[in-house]
């Protein structure tokens, strides 16, 4: 079975600070609609282990016929919360253990225009495809270890272009990094500025299922415990 959670707290009255809506999930008032889902489907990852990880993408189909789901209904349970940018999180339940499969946030919100439909699609990003949306860059470091560069690009620090995604630190996990080197990027996006330090480290960036901004330098292939220890039996 499948769990599906939308954050629909509203941040503007509980004061929150404006990243408050990327998580974590501690900042969410997480509003379970699991009976309404029809459908789900999740595309993230990479074809092979030497590719780049890919922006993911979800969408989730939904039983809408009280039309709760439409944005703009001001009797819908969830209005004025339930909109484009707000987070959803998609469980996979097994065993009575539930386990992230997607955490994304709303790219759109597509109630169905025929009323024998009564359905509502909903399109999902990830972490990575927010990242890749940013306005471009420019940023200037000095010599630091990639993990470092990429901590800072993450919070802003270098930026001298305004426009950088400011990842909350709680919902980062960043190696330290083998390499150290100087960067200057000009006008490009946050995440081609993430993958190009990690590709010059020979490591990768992704987006994990939880939400994290994850960074893994070139000796986690055979450090990690994902690589160490065995991950399943067959």
């Amino acid at each position: 079975t499948y769990t599906v959670l939308v954050d629909t707290k509203d941040h503007v009255a509980a004061g929150d600070p404006s990243g408050a809506i990327l998580g974590p999930e501690s900042n969410f008032t997480e509003t379970d609609i699991s009976s309404y889902v029809q459908q789900i489907s999740i595309r993230r990852g990479r074809d092979d282990w030497l590719q780049e990880y890919q922006p993911g993408t979800a969408t989730v189909e939904l039983t809408n016929s009280d039309n709760r789901f439409n944005p703009d209904y001001v009797s819908s349970p969830y209005f004025p919360n339930f909109t484009v940018g707000r987070a959803m999180i998609i469980l996979g339940n097994y065993a009575s253990v539930s386990y992230y499969l997607f955490f994304g946030y709303i790219e759109s919100i597509v109630p169905h225009p025929m009323l024998s439909q009564q359905t509502a699609s909903i399109s999902l990003i990830d972490g990575l495809a927010k990242l890749s949306l940013t306005k471009p860059l420019s940023v200037i470091e000095a010599s630091a270890l990639s993990g470092t560069l990429i901590t800072n690009v993450l919070a802003g620090t270098g930026v001298t272009q305004p426009g950088a995604q400011i990842w909350p630190t709680a919902m980062r996990s960043i190696d330290v990094g083998q390499s150290t080197f100087f960067v200057n990027y000009n006008l490009v996006s946050e995440l081609a500025i993430l993958q190009d330090i990690a590709r010059n480290e020979s490591g990768f960036v992704f987006a994990g299922v939880n939400g994290y901004i994850k960074f893994r330098d070139r000796l986690s292939r055979i450090t990690g415990s994902a690589s160490s220890t065995s991950q399943g039996t067959f």
